[in-house]
This record gives C-alpha cells, structure tokens and sequence, in this order.
C-alpha cells in the first residue's frame, strides 16, 4: 500500500584518508482490503466518472517533455 526510502551517504577525509559511509533504509506497509462486489456493481458508473476525471485532471497537469 505505501512505502518509504530513504538513502544518505557521506565522506569524511583526514589527510590523505577518505572514508565513505552509505545507508538506506526502505519501509514498507502493507493490509488487506476487501469489497463487497453487490456494492462495487452499485457505484460502478459513478466510481468509474469520477476515476476518469481525476486521472485527466492528473494528466493535465503534468509537464510536457
């Protein structure tokens, strides 16, 4: 359902001694979802108008390359 990364590297030098240090750290979440598909087939339409015009509206706003 979601997660996160996070990377961070650094280097410290003393003289002529560099050392480099790496971490990354991913977490994740996770459930389970389930729907009742008598209600799913009753919002169908509905669901699908609004899903549509969220992912033109999405679309839209994205830069062109």
């Amino acid at each position: 359902m979601a997660f996160s990364l996070e990377a961070r590297t650094s280097m410290t030098q003393v003289l002529f001694f560099r050392a480099k240090r790496q971490d990354a750290t991913l977490r994740h979440y996770s459930g389970r979802v389930t729907i009742d598909t008598s209600v799913l087939e009753g919002i169908r339409e509905g669901l699908k108008t609004k899903l549509l015009d969220h992912a033109r509206s999405y679309i839209s706003l994205l830069p062109d390359i």
